[in-house]
């Protein structure tokens, strides 16, 4: 091994042992009391954070069914339809536009926000797989529910939008505890704590999506609309259903789950 090794090994172990130093620092300094405090505090911080964020998403959601409902009401089925295939053709002929002005948005952005808008992109994508199960959609969050049994495959908590809101309680839980963590650490703490931090609020609504439509593809994935065979039922229902409804339930949380992620508003660029 080499000096230039040698010393870049010794550094990088420098940097490990003084970030456990300032994470063991405040873990030592607070009691039971203290912990319980942190506890309640993340989460309640969690909680609020997702109901504010994921109501305002399906108030939105349900407002535009609603109007939809009555735009069906006032003018017929037959003409709501021809409606919504005028909207849907505009839509689509006004798509080369609208690219054509993100792209000038994004091209107007400073060189610094450009990079942080393409790594808040790059890590949705990241997360979307991960979250779904690569290009696939097997395996994934919603499969992690193989490590319990195979009897416990596909239950509800784990093939339903329950388990975004699982994920996304946990995941926003860790983010609050760190944030209460990083406050008891001494005052010459290593920079890199702050520099999470930082990360984690800017990126974390990003992250979040890419969970929730990534659950949303797995289950439209397994609800197979297109064939009952090898379609495996959800299990832990109170109630039979014939496969056609398994079917229907996975294909319906599945497009929840995407509708409440995309709902989700990500955090505002800021300048690095």
């Amino acid at each position: 091994m080499t000096h230039q090794a040698i010393a870049g090994y010794m550094a990088n172990d420098g940097v490990a042992r003084k970030l456990a130093s300032d994470l063991l620092f405040a873990a030592r300094s607070m009691d039971s009391a203290d912990w319980a405090r942190l506890v309640v505090l993340s989460v309640g911080r969690a909680g609020r954070a997702t109901c504010h964020v994921r109501w305002n998403g399906v108030r939105s959601l349900v407002g535009g069914a609603s109007k939809a409902g009555q735009h069906v009401w006032q003018v017929g089925p037959k003409q709501a339809a021809a409606d919504a295939w005028t909207a849907a053709h505009r839509t689509v002929a006004e798509l080369p536009s609208r690219t054509q002005k993100a792209w000038q948005d994004f091209c107007a952005l400073s060189r610094g926000k450009q990079a942080d808008e393409i790594a808040q992109m790059l890590l949705s994508w990241m997360v979307f797989y991960a979250a779904a199960g690569g290009q696939d959609l097997e395996g994934g969050l919603p499969d992690m529910d193989l490590l319990v049994g195979i009897g416990e495959h596909r239950s509800l908590f784990s093939h339903s939008v329950l388990l975004g809101l699982e994920v996304e309680l946990a995941l926003r839980f860790g983010l609050a505890a760190l944030d209460c963590l990083i406050l008891r650490m001494p005052g010459d703490r290593h920079p890199v704590w702050d520099r999470i931090a930082s990360l984690l609020e800017r990126y974390g609504e990003r992250a979040l999506t890419g969970i929730w439509l990534g659950i949303g593809a797995h289950l439209l994935k397994d609800a197979t609309l297109l064939s009952v065979a090898g379609t495996k039922p959800v299990v832990g229902l109170p109630w039979s259903m014939p496969m056609e409804a398994h079917q229907a339930f996975l294909a319906a949380n599945g497009v929840a789950a995407a509708a409440v992620g995309a709902s989700g508003q990500p955090a505002p660029i800021r300048q690095p």
